[in-house]
């Protein structure tokens, strides 16, 4: 909802001449720190919680997972994980704005009937971007809290080894 709403205050028509003056009250995910700082918490969220799910040495293990020399890969993928959730936000969100100001530019006088038209779309990419981040943070999370399908199989054997009594073998 955050994402949203910040998305969609730059639709307020803040602008005291348009495609002339800048906007007193732009949007705040179309300015990069924003998307950066929700990039960088989320990432750091989901690290916290794969420590919790996972503790120190499944956390450790999981960078080397399926094999040992994929693990820079792996370390990669973590790097970039912030850099894309924020260059997505504020990418989109930027370009919007810019497309307003470059047409407004072109044709002056045209602004006004063109920007009627682009808001409705504005409005539709910022709705598509809050959603876009709200799905890659839950699939950061699912994939981050998820343990192997081994170590699962092995936890529920266990269980069922627990909740069974040993059965003892006479003989006759």
């Amino acid at each position: 909802m955050f994402v949203l709403v910040s998305n969609w205050i730059g639709f307020l028509p803040t602008a005291m001449h348009p495609g002339v003056s800048g906007e007193i009250f732009p949007a705040p995910t179309s300015d990069v720190n924003l998307p950066l700082a929700l990039a960088l918490f989320v990432i750091v969220w989901v690290h916290i919680e794969s420590l919790r799910a996972r503790r120190v040495g499944g956390y450790l293990k999981h960078y080397a997972t399926p094999f040992a020399a994929f693990t820079p890969m792996n370390l990669i993928e973590e790097a970039t994980k912030p850099i894309t959730l924020t260059l997505r936000l504020f990418g989109n969100l930027f370009s919007g704005g810019l497309m307003i100001v470059v047409v407004a530019a072109l044709a002056a006088k045209a602004i006004g009937p063109f920007e009627i038209l682009w808001k409705p779309f504005d409005l539709f990419i910022g709705l598509i971007q809050a959603y876009i981040f709200m799905l890659l943070t839950i699939i950061y999370l699912d994939m981050a809290t998820s343990h192997e399908e081994g170590h699962e199989e092995k936890h529920e054997k266990k269980k069922k080894d627990k909740k069974q009594p040993a059965v003892l073998e006479t003989s006759q």
